[in-house]
């Protein structure tokens, strides 16, 4: 994609390094990031690890060009409540790596402390601020605390889709899309989670756009990527509205204790690290952009629900596999695990089952619909860009007499969440068959009509189409497509192309051992909750409660 030329340079802040690759007819398209580059006023900060449980210390790492920084810390939610303040901390300049987003930064400590009895179950923002002189610069960190023991029912669990987080965050250079990475310019398959977020990534102002498209599309237009351009004009990375607890998890934190639900906080390590965290809640959630898990956190996810657990997966676009290494700091994801230059050390040996690629992948051999009970390779992107720009933006009902539904007063063929556009730029699905108007799965990905109901449907797709007009600059072309086919068929790939251009995001209710998994398939469903869409949160709502009290 070319990036958008308005407001170019006017508003980029000193520390975002730009870089174009090639020259003249040649070059390719410009990408944006943050690294410390010792000019004006820079800020930044990461911890020693993702998340802490009470008792624990928590080690804060500072990279400034002031002289001194002040550092205020709260648990975000509905009430947010300041626990840690401290104010004139000598700054530091520190060295940091050109290859920081893949190793680390390597910085020195700049203060820790202790987390006390006061420190709840929650997610904590770690707000930094500095002046030197007319200027001032507030940054952004954030970690979670876990739960201590003791009772959990009448909770939800709250496991944060960190691993999305990581997979976007360019800070550095690169991230699993695009980037500097070293002799092989490009995605970078290995991050660190030793670095700082990316700005946007954990705070955002108010105001600031979010993923879906609001003005009516005209014959002839231009795709535009709203979001996109806003993070370029005001210094955010361009990632900040597709991952994060910004736009993702935060507000479904606010927006679930505004309804009087307790919920607790974990991060994605935490399940892959502790086959027990689940154990006494109810019910866990997963709400936003959820594209990125390791197979520890599928099995620990499995057990609990084949023994009787219940998931409110409020969430879209489940699709890779991933490995953590060298005490989960790093993330490890090739994708294309046999590409020319980057290729999976996995490749060939008795561990292929681990390839980093999709889940669906015959070489993994574990379908994605065998966990929640839907897939992003049935489903993928709706709504955004040049993805069938002119669908409604929410989905349509076939079954209102599921208890899904008590009391939303919704019809068969209704629409709901179309203004907030909660169908919007990834969802998971289904394959699906149609018998007298009612959709049923077609078994393809592996679960059955018997282990699955599908409540709701949304068009959705793997191309996003050029129609030649005017002004047109794809974000994803038909590029996705090309790749999930290879992934999926291998050398077949040009045969079943066709399968990938058009399916369903889905609404599903999964049973699976004693378990069930009730999926919205939307990673912009928590923006029915932000809008408050009376259906969204009727539905959010129904599914909490029902599990809360089964």
């Amino acid at each position: 994609m070319t990036e958008p030329s308005e407001h170019l340079d006017t508003k980029m802040r000193p520390e975002h390094a730009l870089v174009t690759r090639g020259q003249g007819a040649d070059a390719v398209h410009t990408i944006w990031f943050e690294r410390p580059e010792h000019k004006g006023l820079e800020l930044w900060a990461y911890s020693d690890k993702l998340s802490y449980a009470q008792g624990d210390e928590v080690v804060l790492y500072v990279h400034t060009t002031a002289s001194s920084f002040d550092v205020r810390i709260y648990r975000d939610g509905a009430h947010p409540r300041t626990l840690f303040t401290r104010n004139e901390i000598t700054g530091q300049c520190q060295d940091t790596p050109a290859s920081a987003y893949r190793d680390g930064c390597d910085w020195e400590p700049s203060l820790s402390f202790t987390l006390s009895e006061e420190w709840a179950s929650g997610g904590y923002v770690v707000e930094l601020t500095c002046i030197d002189g007319p200027h001032k610069r507030v940054s952004h960190h954030w970690f979670a605390v876990r739960p201590a023991p003791g009772p959990r029912e009448g909770r939800i669990l709250l496991v944060c889709t960190t691993s999305t987080w990581s997979a976007y965050n360019d800070w550095g250079g690169a991230n699993h899309y695009e980037g500097e990475d070293g002799d092989a310019p490009g995605h970078s398959p290995v991050l660190s989670t030793q670095r700082p977020w990316a700005r946007g990534q954990i705070w955002k102002p108010a105001g600031a756009p979010r993923l879906p498209t609001r003005k009516p599309v005209p014959m002839g237009w231009a795709p535009r990527y709203p979001w996109i351009e806003w993070a370029y004009a005001n210094g955010y990375s361009k990632y900040c509205a597709l991952s994060g607890w910004a736009s993702y998890d935060g507000p479904f934190v606010a927006w679930a204790e505004s309804q009087g639900f307790c919920v607790d906080v974990i991060t994605q390590t935490d399940l892959h690290r502790d086959a027990d965290i689940l154990q006494g809640y109810p019910v866990v959630s997963i709400v936003g952009h959820d594209e990125y898990w390791s197979a520890d956190m599928r099995d620990h996810l499995d057990a609990w629900v084949d023994a009787g657990g219940k998931v409110a997966r409020f969430a879209g676009n489940f699709l890779w596999q991933i490995r953590l290494e060298e005490s989960e700091t790093k993330q490890i994801c090739y994708k294309l695990v046999d590409g020319p230059v980057k290729r999976d050390p996995l490749v060939g040996t008795k561990h292929e089952h681990l390839l980093t690629t999709a889940w669906d992948s015959p070489r993994v051999g574990r379908p994605g619909a065998l966990t929640m009970g839907v897939t992003g390779t049935s489903g993928c992107y709706a709504g955004f860009g040049a993805f069938s720009p002119r669908s409604s933006g929410g989905f349509t009902v076939y079954d209102n007499r599921h208890w899904v539904f008590t009391d939303t007063d919704l019809y068969i063929g209704d629409v709901f969440g179309a203004e907030a556009h909660i169908a919007h730029f990834e969802v998971d699905g289904l394959d699906i068959n149609f018998r007298r108007g009612r959709p049923y799965t077609s078994g393809l990905n592996g679960v059955s009509e018997e282990q699955v109901d599908i409540l709701a449907l949304c068009h959705c797709g793997f191309r996003e189409e050029d129609h030649g007009n005017p002004g047109t600059s794809l974000l994803a072309s038909d590029e996705d497509r090309e790749s999930m086919a290879l992934i999926l068929y291998g050398d077949d790939a040009e045969n079943h192309m066709e399968e990938l251009l058009s399916g369903f995001g889905t609404i599903t209710c999964y049973r699976r051992g004693k378990g069930e998994v009730l999926c919205a398939g939307a990673s912009q469903w928590v923006n029915g909750l932000i809008e408050q869409d009376p259906f969204v949160e009727k539905i959010t709502c129904n599914v909490l409660n029902h599990y809360l009290e089964v």
